[in-house]
């Protein structure tokens, strides 16, 4: 596996014949229809999730029927649906079984990324990873979405580290972005190309304009997060002016993930959550026009939030924040909004993703199912099996495995949008400076 990977997926083959207009507007807690549980049975395996308005059900099996426990050496899981398609084709079942994984579907980029360690510190490894970014119903694939291992190198100071002799000691640092384009691809494939180089580049300057400060409070250097966030994003949002027209954005949702520390910026309606002892935290929140701080700063500058499918900036774009969109700005900006997130023992799973996913999945029913991977998986050997277009020389991560699950999941519930997926696997904490 290379050490850099972004993937634009083309399109899954599971397209109606709906138009691939600008996203509708969506709540910002991305809820989902009445009626969603998850059932789990001692052992504390999920065995049910099931929705009653979308009619979908997925269920966790062993070969002989009946209810899978952590020590089931084969998980299958199960998804059934009314319709997939608004053509009326239907999608009887969506299974993973078996010990390979499938990287490609036809133009689909399925892109899981595994790591044997997760040992940060000592020698770099990436968190096991899994990349999925699908068309689903559109006609265009707008998304994209990057991982960048290692993409820079800070004293680990930086990143809010306070172990015991850790001064002066480099860390490497983990980039994961995703990005849903709207108008065209021209911003988001732009932004999955280049963000992590000019986040590098913004910090590396900050470090070496602040080297004195080294050692400083954890308060400090979130601020300066914040700075180099800030900084990249503008330089994206001018950069991409001669690349696409004006009429093109992209929403960019990125992690940098170090041994103690994630750091989240967000601008659009793509979302970060972090799955922490069973509960669901999200990093980000939605930048949305009925926001009443986003209304009040988009009114502020003259322009108008319109209800019209949704409430949308001057009536048409249904974020208020995003890269790109030169015909819509001032009111619609390219200003993230960071966090920074002490990481903890408790922590299972980070998952980015396009509204896609958000839209039609709650961030409770999905750190649930992504969680309930991550741990059946790694009590039995499981691979994906979707298709028959399987490539059999990569094994497949139990990120991977939820990646891909929770996309055909939101595809049962009917998600008319591309989707994009990113989730990484945070259970096997790094090896700490003692």
């Amino acid at each position: 596996m290379s050490t850099w990977e972004r993937t634009s997926a083309l399109g899954i083959g599971m397209q109606s014949s709906s138009s691939g207009e600008e996203d509708s507007a969506s709540s910002n807690s991305g809820s989902t229809s009445s009626g969603s549980s998850v059932s789990s049975d001692s052992s504390g395996t999920s065995l049910e999730s099931t929705d009653a308005e979308a009619g979908s059900t997925i269920t966790w099996t062993s070969d002989n029927g009946r209810p899978l426990s952590l020590t089931d050496t084969q998980l299958h899981v199960q998804a059934t649906t009314n319709m997939l398609h608004s053509q009326g084709t239907p999608v009887d079942r969506l299974k993973v079984s078996g010990e390979r994984s499938l990287l490609n579907l036809d133009d689909t980029t399925m892109a899981p990324s595994t790591s044997s360690s997760s040992n940060f510190i000592d020698d770099g490894q990436c968190p096991p990873h899994g990349l999925v970014s699908v068309c689903g119903r559109r006609r265009e694939m707008e998304d994209a979405v990057a991982a960048v291992p290692a993409f820079l190198s800070v004293p680990c100071d930086v990143t809010g580290c306070s172990c015991r002799d850790s001064y002066g000691v480099h860390a490497p640092l983990h980039f994961f972005g995703v990005y849903d384009g709207h108008g065209g691809s021209q911003a988001a494939v732009f932004c999955a190309d280049r963000l992590h180089h000019a986040l590098a580049e913004e910090m590396k300057t900050l470090l070496n304009a602040g080297s004195s400060s080294l050692g400083c409070s954890h308060n400090y250097w979130d601020l300066q997060w914040q700075r180099a966030m800030l900084a990249c994003f503008l330089r994206m949002d001018a950069e991409v002016e001669p690349i696409a027209p004006e009429t093109v954005g992209s929403t960019a949702v990125v992690a940098v993930v170090g041994s103690c520390q994630i750091i989240v910026a967000n601008c659009g309606d793509s979302r970060a959550v972090l799955s922490r002892g069973g509960r669901a935290i999200a990093l980000s929140n939605d930048h949305k026009p009925e926001r009443e701080d986003e209304m009040a700063r988009v009114e502020a500058a003259g322009g108008r939030v319109i209800f019209w499918n949704g409430y949308r900036v001057l009536g048409v774009l249904a974020m208020s924040r995003a890269i790109g969109d030169r015909y819509l700005k001032p009111y619609v900006i390219a200003e993230p909004e960071v966090t920074c997130t002490q990481r903890s023992e408790e922590d299972e799973c980070l998952i980015l993703a396009s509204d896609g996913l958000w839209d039609v999945l709650s961030n409770e029913l999905v750190c649930e199912i992504a969680r309930k991977c991550l741990i059946g998986r790694r009590s039995s050997d499981l691979s994906l099996n979707m298709g028959p277009s399987l490539d059999d020389e990569a094994e497949e991560s139990p990120a991977s495995v939820a990646a891909a699950l929770l996309t055909k999941l939101a595809l049962a519930r009917g998600s008319s949008d591309n989707i994009s997926v990113v989730v990484v696997d945070l259970m096997a904490r790094p090896s700490r400076l003692s």
